[in-house]
């Protein structure tokens, strides 16, 4: 930093110049946050032959000052607009979750819609039980006693683990065991 409290050119391009990566899943919580926040970052990736994806949390029906507006058609226009932007920064679309405006939450449920968005794959894991020679044996075995049911399945960008975990407080659910 320079002795008037800014950054160089250098240090600028240094900080600001992020590496492409293969794929990119921006999330943002209403239609058009992720373009006003990192836009022209992620039109920079795909123009360098990232897959770039949105994933818009809510609706955007209260995008409106006027009380008598057809919210089903200021959705859909929401929506058109969003997959407008992706198209003018050269992005491979978006998904919508469509929560209401005003009622997301940051719950178990709202990151689990979030992982399906991002695991989209129809390829269902490999159910299996961890054993010895498993590569990261004692990850999966915690893996293992903290879920009802899990997973692994290869992807060319590497391992994919799933599991599923049952809501504290539910019936079934059990004291995970310490593992040996």
């Amino acid at each position: 930093m320079s002795n008037t409290g800014h950054l160089s050119t250098e240090e600028t391009k240094r900080l600001t110049d992020l590496p492409t990566p293969a794929r990119a899943l921006a999330i943002g919580a209403h239609p058009d946050d992720v373009e006003f926040g990192c836009g022209a970052t992620l039109a920079k990736w795909a123009e360098s032959g990232a897959e770039v994806r949105l994933l818009v949390l809510t609706d955007g029906s209260k995008g409106t000052w006027d009380p008598d507006a057809d919210l089903g058609a200021l959705v859909a226009t929401r929506r058109r607009e969003q997959d407008g932007s992706a198209a003018v920064l050269g992005l491979a679309g978006v998904d919508f979750l469509g929560v209401p405006d005003g009622e997301l939450g940051s719950g178990l449920a709202e990151r689990a819609l979030v992982c399906e968005v991002i695991d989209s794959s129809g390829a269902l894991p490999r159910l299996r039980s961890p054993n010895g020679d498993d590569e990261n044996g004692r990850g999966l075995q915690v893996v293992r006693q903290l879920s009802q049911r899990w997973g692994a399945r290869r992807t060319t960008a590497g391992k994919v683990v799933w599991c599923e975990q049952l809501l504290p407080g539910r019936a079934g659910m059990e004291e995970p065991q310490p593992f040996h």
